[in-house]
């Protein structure tokens, strides 16, 4: 069967390395800002602040779904999504969350990858969204309360799956 453990496991060996979380990136990037281009038409900076962030958005599903281990817990679940919609909220519900959505995403995503692929993703995106944030649009306060943000949901993560390992090693 197409779908079988034995396939699945397979692909999930193929899609682990460098390759497909490059192409991932580039290739939603890529469709971001094509759809940027022919459904609003923006002017660059809307693509500066749009396109990096939706490449690394792709990079960080990418490796939750095929890294996860569902022995972590619901915990470290809960902090990935959790910093989604709070960075989405800067999109659909502006002002909130009081802090930049980039840097909380970009940030939490390079301090709780799994794999270096996404953690070199993540700092491109960080340096470019501090650069944004410093030199273009002024938003330092959003911009270190972004990082504060996403270094206090990391150490909840990176508490949680410390505890699952240790009651696993405990067990096994």
């Amino acid at each position: 069967m197409f779908w079988s453990r034995e396939n699945r496991k397979r692909l999930r060996v193929h899609l682990n390395g460098p390759v497909p979380t490059f192409a991932a990136t580039l290739l939603f990037a890529a469709a971001v800002a094509t759809a940027l281009r022919i459904s609003w038409n923006p002017g660059l900076q809307s693509y500066v602040e749009y396109v990096p962030i939706s490449g690394l958005f792709a990079a960080f599903v990418l490796e939750r779904i095929v890294v996860y281990d569902r022995r972590l817990g619901l915990t470290t679940v809960v902090c990935d999504v959790l910093v989604i919609v709070l960075a989405l909220m800067r999109v659909l519900v502006p002002p909130l969350p009081f802090v930049s959505g980039h840097s909380l995403f970009s940030a939490y995503a390079f301090t709780t990858p799994c794999r270096w692929h996404l953690r070199a993703v993540a700092l491109v995106v960080l340096a470019q969204v501090a650069y944004v944030k410093l030199v273009l649009t002024g938003g330092m306060v959003s911009m270190v309360l972004g990082f504060a943000a996403a270094a206090l949901l990391a150490f909840v993560r990176h508490a949680a799956e410390k505890s699952v390992v240790a009651e696993l090693d405990s067990a096994g």
